[in-house]
C-alpha cells in the first residue's frame, strides 16, 4: 500500500465521521505541503460530494503522517489541544492509530493573509490567546515525559558552542566567535538556569506549544480573523516563556515594528495570562533565558551552519550572519541577568 492509498483511506475514514454515509463517493483531491512539521507527509485533502439535499458540498482538512516519536503529536492533540486549545488550533476531526503508524486529521485554515504579523494588533490577540491557553494548562500536566527534551538540548548547546567555536579559524566569521567565551559560560551553566526558569514562580511548568514561530501561527479568514496556532507535535513541559520568547525573537527579524513595540506585545501576554502587566526584573530575566534556551535547542545552529554553506549565495550566507548575530545578542541579555 502506498503512502498516498494510505492517506486517501485515513480521508475517507475521517471524511464518514465528520459528514457521515453522504460523503461515501466523494472525490477527493490532495496536494502535498511542505514539511515544516515533523510528521512523514502532510497532506491538504479536499473532499467533494452530493449533501443530504443532493446540494454540492466541500470539505478541506489536513492528513499528517506519524511515525515514530512524531506519533506522540496525535496523543497531544486528543488529549490537549482538543481541550484546552479548541479556540486557537485546527479543529480535531479524527484520530486513526495503527500499530506502525498514526494518522492525525484536522481542519484546513483559509488564511486571512500570507503575512498577517505586519499588524500588531493581530500578534497581540495572539499573544493574549497564547496567555489564556497556558492558563488553561496550568492545571494539566499531561504524560508528556516521552521526550529527553533537556537531555536533547544539552547536546544541541554543546553542538552549537562546537561550531561557535570554530569560527575563530574564519576572519570573516571571527565577529561571531567573539562570543564563545561568553557562550561557553551559558552552556556550562544551563541545567542551573534551566532548573531556575522553570521553578520561576510567577510562570511555573506547564504545558506549552513549544514550537511557536511566525510559520506556525496563521490568522483564519473571516470576520473575526481570528489568529490559530499549527503544528503541536512539538509540545512539552515547559515555561510558558519559551513560547512568547520563541514567537517574538523569531517576529523581529522579520518584522521592524515587532522589534519597536517588544515590550507592548509582552504585556499583552501578560494580560492574557491574568498577571500585571509591569515587567519586572525577575519577568524580564526569565525571559531571557527562556530566549536563550531556545536558541541553543537550535534555531541558532541553524544559522550557523548556514553561514558556513558554500552552497549559499551571498545574500542567504550573510542574512544568516544577521540572524545568529541576533540569537547570540539574545544568550548575551540571558548570561548578563544570570552572571
Amino acid at each position: 500500500m502506498t503512502l498516498t492509498t494510505q492517506i486517501q483511506d485515513a480521508a475517507r475514514k475521517a471524511l464518514l465521521n465528520v459528514a457521515g454515509p453522504v460523503a461515501a463517493e466523494a472525490v477527493l483531491t490532495h496536494r502535498r505541503l511542505s514539511l515544516g512539521s515533523e510528521a512523514s507527509e502532510v497532506v491538504r485533502v479536499s473532499a467533494r460530494f452530493a449533501g443530504r439535499r443532493g446540494k454540492p458540498q466541500t470539505i478541506t482538512f489536513v492528513v499528517k503522517h506519524l511515525q515514530g516519536r512524531t506519533r506522540r503529536e496525535a496523543t497531544i492533540y486528543r488529549d490537549l489541544v482538543a481541550t484546552h486549545a479548541s479556540a486557537i488550533a485546527p479543529r480535531l476531526l479524527d484520530v486513526q492509530d495503527g500499530q506502525a503508524a498514526s494518522f492525525l486529521v484536522v481542519e484546513a485554515i483559509n488564511q486571512a493573509m500570507a503575512w498577517p504579523w505586519q499588524y500588531l494588533d493581530l500578534t497581540a490577540v495572539l499573544l493574549r490567546q497564547l496567555g489564556q491557553f497556558h492558563v488553561e494548562t496550568m492545571q494539566s500536566m499531561l504524560p508528556l515525559t516521552d521526550w529527553d527534551y533537556e537531555g536533547e538540548l544539552a547536546v544541541s548547546a554543546a553542538e552549537t558552542l562546537a561550531r561557535l567555536e570554530h569560527f575563530r579559524y574564519y576572519e570573516d566569521l571571527r565577529p561571531l566567535a567573539r562570543h564563545a567565551r561568553m557562550l561557553d559560560r551559558v552552556v556550562s551553566n544551563l541545567a542551573r538556569l534551566r532548573g531556575a526558569l522553570l521553578d520561576e514562580s510567577t510562570f511555573n511548568q506547564r504545558p506549552i506549544h513549544g514550537d511557536l514561530h511566525p510559520g506556525n501561527a496563521m490568522v483564519r479568514r473571516g470576520i473575526d480573523r481570528r489568529p490559530v496556532m499549527i503544528d503541536w507535535g512539538r509540545t512539552r513541559p515547559g515555561s510558558p516563556l519559551e513560547d512568547v520568547s520563541s514567537m517574538l525573537q523569531s517576529l523581529r527579524f522579520f518584522e521592524p515594528s515587532a522589534l519597536q513595540r517588544h515590550d507592548l506585545l509582552l504585556k499583552e501576554y501578560l494580560t492574557g495570562l491574568g498577571r500585571d502587566r509591569r515587567i519586572d526584573d525577575a519577568t524580564r530575566g526569565a525571559y531571557w533565558v527562556a530566549g536563550a534556551s531556545n536558541a541553543l535547542a537550535g534555531a541558532l545552529n541553524v544559522h550557523l551552519l548556514t553561514v558556513m554553506d558554500a552552497s549559499r549565495n551571498p545574500r542567504q550566507r550573510r542574512r544568516a550572519f544577521l540572524v545568529a548575530r541576533d540569537w547570540l545578542r539574545v544568550i548575551r541579555r540571558a548570561h548578563a541577568w544570570a552572571f
